[in-house]
């Protein structure tokens, strides 16, 4: 007796809680696939976030060859330039967080990246922090690894599994005018862009800000495009202005992990893609409700959700990218 009072409880509180989830959450939407066949964009997507980020430090060769070497669907990076018009890949809007440039440029530690050379950023070192935060994951080869050109980080995807794709994110875009330009010249001489402006291999072009969206759709219309958004925007403006923001320029979000704006972006026939999802229960979840992808600095856990491949052992790896 007391075995049939215990299931009957599981099962009310399962529907209790299927009920809930409906009446916050909309009903789960399955339509993004057929608008991400509409754009020859893949679908359900495992985004590496800044490469595989948890194994190693974010932006740098090693995060960028590892992720390669599990074949997410797409690696993304942020873009900024140099003071001489270097395009580079780096997060952050200034140096502390990921490099030694207390140490080595003591009275510029909260220097923007564009007050700074290419030669002078080739002196940080870029690893260090990453085992001093992370011990468990600490590895000696990652001690003084440099920052990336955007270029470098092309070629270290273009030589790899050619099925992955690019997501280009353009970091403070306000302070680097005409970087989508130069962003996308760049592809072109890498051969991911047509002369005609068309994506060769898979691209997607985001950004937090929206007239850099606009900039990529009169420079390169054919492109997906995906507009960035984060709590502060959805308070200041409300996601219904920011989706239609969307839908005018792009063909995408990016957003902070909520289902409920699944339902309401399929409908103005945008995709969703969440951020930073690293969590198994995440992703189970995200998915379960339609979304269409998601940023994560796992794409080892990712491509076991969205492709069903085998979980991956990431010490074998190390060996075969050399490091």
């Amino acid at each position: 007796m007391k075995s049939k009072k215990y299931f009957k409880w599981i099962f009310v509180s399962l529907i209790i809680l299927i009920v809930l989830s409906l009446l916050i959450l909309g009903v789960p939407d399955m339509n993004g696939k057929k608008i991400a066949a509409q754009h020859g964009i893949i679908h359900p997507a495992t985004v590496a976030h800044r490469g595989a980020s948890y194994w190693a430090p974010e932006t740098t060769r090693p995060a960028y060859l590892l992720a390669m070497a599990m074949s997410p669907d797409y690696v993304e990076m942020d873009v900024q330039r140099t003071k001489d018009n270097v395009l580079i890949a780096f997060h952050d809007d200034t140096l502390e967080r990921t490099t030694n440039v207390a140490e080595v440029y003591p009275d510029r530690q909260q220097d923007p990246i564009g007050k700074f050379t290419w030669a002078e950023l080739q002196k940080l070192d870029t690893g260090t922090w990453f085992n001093q935060k992370f011990p468990e994951r600490a590895r000696p080869t990652f001690v003084g690894l440099p920052i990336l050109k955007f270029e470098e980080l092309v070629d270290i995807v273009t030589q790899g599994n050619s099925s992955t794709g690019l997501y280009v994110e353009t970091k403070c875009p306000e302070l680097y005018p005409g970087i989508e330009a130069e962003i996308v010249e760049l592809l072109k001489q890498k051969g991911w862009i047509t002369a005609q402006g068309q994506a060769a291999r898979p691209i997607i072009f985001e950004s937090f800000n929206l007239n850099s969206v606009k900039q990529f759709k009169q420079i390169t219309p054919e492109i997906p495009r995906s507009y960035l958004m984060n709590a502060v925007m959805y308070r200041q403006q409300g996601m219904e202005k920011l989706q239609k923001d969307a839908q005018e320029f792009g063909h995408a979000v990016g957003s902070i992990a909520h289902p409920r704006i699944i339902g309401p972006a399929h409908k103005k026939g945008l995709l969703t893609y969440f951020y930073t999802i690293n969590k198994s229960w995440q992703m189970r979840w995200l998915l379960l409700w339609g979304a269409d992808g998601f940023f994560t600095d796992r794409p080892d856990l990712g491509l076991h959700f969205t492709r069903k491949v085998p979980k991956i052992d990431v010490r074998e790896l190390w060996p075969k990218i050399g490091y």
